[in-house]
């Protein structure tokens, strides 16, 4: 029995014997007598409270044995309720601990330091081991003194709350005691006390009184009910939420505490909104609870309201924020997809999977594992591996997928791990993006680097690695025969100049058909630039089965070739070399194959020759050629052309390319191409390179001088591998800069592909010494060979040239003039993201220009601009420039 059923049977006691005291109680006014009962139904429910609510209440004697302990204390203390009362908190039984997890000692628990020190103890965190249970618990300790008139304490209240699972959850009780001499002050007392827990609470806590006169109207009031309503304790109690809300909120108010009492049952309403006095609009929880008495009638209404506003508003803000992110899943072009981690069970994936993979996305929840079936089989084992290996880690990778139509689909997959709160891997998460356009783009890329643009036969560079793997061949197996034929058409030069380009290219192809058609599958014929052609016999049994190759070939050329209404006879001279294991590089092997090509030009075109020791007369012929350059470097016998560059933004003239030609005293105005080769290989081109540079750089001088309004203007000057290897090129080249007083943004040095092939580490240190004099590099005939794509990265180019060969075909009726198409404005594309600007080579036609333009070509030159002009008519066409301040 507790102290309050005591006190209340000392009242029952006291009215049944004590007439006296009835008679006294009777003259009692009517207010006293009212005020009395309120106050001792609100005991009767403050009672309530105290066995109902969770906080755990102790009441302690002076000698620190327990008097009191609600239902919550009991089972948070792992002991009977029962068995509580009496007990010694000083029993050694008990195993308390600090808040820090440090063994708390006698002096240290609650009730001991407040018989010690006199004072409240406010938020004295405290843990208990129970054996009986073998468990840990921690509570959140708020205790008090009581003192009785002479000011000793009387007793010692302790009220803790569990905080094992939200230990850094502060909850602060704090009760206000107060000694009551009489029965009235006691309960007072406990009132006031059960008054301040509910204070406290971070829940709205109010009691309305539930009986038929008073219906409605407040009995209780917490702190909370205050802040969340905007109405005080004085102003509520005693009144109905008609004093206090619009009718309309009232009347919600009021319809909701009559059907708690009619259904008998806590009304629950998960979202009630409100319109606060203090905190505006607002959503709450509330909880309507009906309380009756011994006769089931409706005595009073405990309610419980949680403000939930910004959870709510929370749970809105997600719903929304996962509605964006559905509907940009759901239209966006890659695959999205979300997978459990472990079980690879699909949690989400979007439509987009269904137009790239010609499957349902129902097909793939349904069964996961689907997915693997529709990858092609040949990348299926790397695709599982990379799931599995990479899981935690994420991964990227590209494979195939088969459609049903069986088209084959190229997928970029890219995923992350999505973790846990705790770190731990939950999900996965991915995109699948369709780069079937851009792989055939880099595999035509890659095919065009190994294969000539025109005829789509294999280009130098691939025939050169076929044939030093048959030369190493050779070397293994002493019976290995191969042979190497160099083929030049005769007369082609005559043919494309009369007849067009078009019409020249139109016959480079159908040489290449006929060639394919002269020789195994296995051979190969590729095309070395220009009329030039190559095939490699391998495997044969000796010199004369490529001697019938060769004739079957000049059979094949005595018969009339119809293109676009011309009929066309056109013969070759062919080159015969027979591999053996004395040739050390298959340059060798190509070099002796072009030797007796020419031999056969001089015997009268239209024949073959086999390279044997008799060609001795070819290199006497070499030779004198070579005393001529000689003496033509001696003599100066060259002079400097300049072809302009034109900006497609502007259509202004920028800048001119020097192109030096040979003044020969016998066959006249010679172009580079025919003697340039020859100078490199003699070394005579540092010289040579050297004049030219100077001329060119002299003559830029006089131009800047002469119009100061084309202070931009540059000069492009070639730069050859044999200069590029000379180790003063540097000095050799600022000594120019420094005599002509030109700025090195005025100079742009052009390089081939053949110079990054040849010459790689020395180009990368010459480019970067330049870069360092801000000279500005190209890279000439950009696509035409392996060093355009692989080595683009490896060197600091301001600007890239497209080869002529690309341009020409590109408004073709060819089937290659779409691809060419494609391949030009990628070439762009790429450049441009590298921060390169481009140089479109051999513009003939103004539609040409035009689709250039629309790419963002930056610059151009060609025929349709001008041929290459004398410096006497550079500088005239400058002065027309200048005269309409045209420069760019």
């Amino acid at each position: 029995m507790n102290e309050l059923e005591i006190l209340q049977q000392k009242i029952t006691e006291l009215e049944a014997k004590n007439l006296s005291l009835r008679e006294q109680l009777a003259q009692v006014s009517a207010d006293r007598f009212r005020r009395f009962k309120s106050e001792f139904l609100i005991a009767n429910l403050s009672q309530n409270l105290v066995e109902n609510i969770q906080t755990g209440i102790i009441v302690h004697d002076t000698d620190t044995k327990i008097l009191f302990a609600n239902p919550t204390a009991a089972k948070l203390l792992g002991i009977i309720q029962s068995e509580l009362e009496g007990k010694d908190i000083n029993d050694p039984s008990w195993n308390f601990y600090h808040g820090d997890g440090q063994w708390m000692p006698l002096e240290d628990f609650p009730v001991n330091k407040i018989l010690r020190e006199r004072k409240v103890l406010k938020n004295y965190e405290l843990g208990l081991y129970r054996p009986p249970t073998n468990d840990f618990v921690w509570a959140l300790i708020n205790a008090y003194p009581e003192f009785d008139k002479r000011g000793d304490i009387a007793r010692i209240v302790v009220t803790f709350v569990d905080i094992s699972n939200l230990k850094k959850t502060e909850i602060a009780l704090r009760e206000s005691e107060q000694r009551y001499a009489t029965l009235a002050a006691e309960l007072e007392q406990t009132r006031n006390f059960l008054q301040n827990i509910i204070d406290h609470l971070p829940v709205a806590v109010f009691v309305k009184d539930a009986r038929t006169d008073h219906f409605g109207e407040m009995l209780l009031w917490n702190r909370t009910s205050e802040v969340m309503f905007g109405v005080s304790a004085k102003e509520a109690i005693g009144k109905t939420v008609y004093c206090h809300f619009p009718k309309e909120q009232a009347d919600f108010f009021y319809q909701k505490d009559l059907e708690a009492f009619v259904n008998k049952l806590p009304e629950n309403i998960p979202e009630e909104p409100i319109d606060s006095h203090s905190l505006g609009r607002r959503i709450l929880h509330t909880v309507k609870v009906p309380l009756y008495d011994q006769e089931e009638q409706p005595q009073y209404l405990l309610c419980f309201s949680e403000d939930v506003t910004e959870r709510k508003l929370a749970e809105l803000a997600l719903k929304e924020s996962e509605e964006r992110f559905r509907q940009m899943a759901e239209n966006i072009h890659e695959i999205f997809w979300m997978m459990e981690a472990y079980s690879q069970k699909i949690i989400y994936i979007n439509p987009a999977y269904e137009s790239i993979s010609g499957r349902s996305c129902a097909s793939l929840y349904e069964d996961p594992q689907s997915f693997i079936n529709i990858i092609h089989i040949e990348d299926r084992d790397m695709v599982a591996a990379a799931h599995q290996k990479n899981h935690q880690t994420g991964w990227g990778l590209e494979y195939r997928i088969v459609r049903p139509n069986g088209d084959i689909r190229w997928i970029f997959e890219s995923a992350v791990p999505v973790l846990n709160s705790e770190g731990t891997l939950q999900s996965i998460v991915g995109i699948g993006q369709d780069i079937t356009e851009r792989k055939s783009t880099e595999q035509e890329l890659v095919y065009q680097a190994f294969h000539d643009s025109l005829t789509n036969l294999p280009n130098r560079l691939l025939f050169t690695d076929r044939l030093e793997m048959s030369l190493k061949r050779t070397k293994r197996f002493q019976d290995h025969t191969f042979a190497v034929l160099f083929i030049d058409l005769d007369r082609f030069k005559v043919i494309n100049d009369s007849l067009g380009h078009l019409i020249g290219d139109r016959l480079l192809i159908e040489i290449a058909d006929i060639l394919k058609k002269s020789v195994r599958s296995f051979d190969t014929v590729a095309r070395l630039g220009g009329d030039e052609f190559t095939i490699l016999l391998d495997e044969i049994s000796g010199t004369q089965e490529a001697v019938e190759v060769a004739e079957r070939i000049h059979l094949q050329l005595k018969k009339e070739l119809a293109i676009d209404g011309y009929k066309i006879l056109t013969s070759a001279s062919i080159g015969i070399v027979v591999g053996s294991n004395n040739y050390e590089s298959a340059g060798d092997l190509l070099r002796d194959a072009d030797i007796a090509m020419y031999r056969a030009k001089d015997q009268g075109r239209a024949c073959y020759e086999i390279f044997d020791q008799a060609m001795y007369d070819s290199a006497l012929s070499r030779l004198q050629i070579e005393n001529e350059l000689r003496k033509a470097i001696e003599k100066t016998e060259f002079v400097v052309f300049y072809e302009p560059i034109i900006s497609l933004k502007s259509m202004n003239l920028c800048g001119f390319e020097a192109l030096v030609r040979w003044k020969h005293p016998e066959k006249g105005l010679l172009a580079a191409g025919e003697f340039i080769p020859i100078c490199e290989e003699l070394g005579l081109i540092i010289p040579l390179g050297k004049w030219v540079l100077q001329s060119a750089c002299r003559q830029i001088k006089l131009w800047l001088e002469k119009f100061p309004i084309a202070k931009e203007l540059t000069i492009n000057v070639n730069l050859s591998g044999k200069q590029l290897q000379d180790p003063d090129i540097i000095r050799v080249i600022d000594d120019i800069l420094q005599e002509t007083e030109i700025s090195t943004s005025n100079l742009n040095l052009e390089i081939t592909e053949t110079i990054l092939i040849e010459n790689t580490e020395i180009a990368i240190r010459v480019f970067q010494q330049l870069r360092a004099r801000h000279i500005h590099l190209s890279l000439d005939d950009f696509g035409t060979g392996f060093s355009s794509l692989s080595y683009l990265q490896r060197f600091p180019v301001n600007t890239i040239k497209i080869d002529r060969s690309f341009i020409s075909h590109m408004n073709s009726k060819e089937i290659n003039s779409d691809r060419n198409i494609e391949i030009v404005k990628a070439i762009i594309a790429l450049a441009h993201a590298m921060n390169i600007k481009v140089i479109a080579e051999g513009i003939e036609k103004k539609e040409q220009i035009i689709q250039l333009q629309a790419w963002d070509c930056d610059f151009a030159q060609g025929y349709y601009f001008a041929r290459s002009l004398s410096a006497e008519a550079a500088s005239d066409l400058l002065g027309k420039a200048a005269q309409s301040a045209v420069f760019s």
